[in-house]
């Protein structure tokens, strides 16, 4: 994926911001968080979904991957070159990535993860 910061993004509260003021950015081992944007706490948890969010649409999209869901509906396999990621549906109903996930997003579009 170009033209974002690559994830994991993480939503923290701001330290210099409202009560209600959250942080999404990298978190890293040189500071808490590696600002990528400042939002409300409502917000936070989708923007800083959105890397991922957009790795998922992006291979579905292209036909690098495919979604098979549980009979069960809680959860499913995301399906990459043959391979299948068994994970369960985050809060807003997409496939919760691993790194493994990444990793097989990327070679299989030929990015990097």
């Amino acid at each position: 994926m170009n033209g974002h910061t690559p994830g994991d993004w993480i939503a923290r509260p701001d330290p210099h911001g409202s009560p209600t003021d959250f942080c999404i950015g990298l978190d890293d081992d040189c500071s808490p968080v590696d600002y990528v944007a400042v939002c409300r706490a409502r917000d936070a948890h989708l923007i800083a979904a959105a890397p991922d969010h957009a790795m998922i649409a992006s291979s579905l999209c292209s036909g690098a991957a495919r979604w098979e869901p549980f009979a069960s509906g809680s959860g499913g396999e995301f399906c990459i070159n043959g391979f299948r990621h068994a994970t369960n549906l985050d809060q807003f109903g997409v496939p919760v990535m691993t790194d493994g996930m990444r990793a097989a997003i990327a070679a299989a579009t030929r990015e990097q993860p």
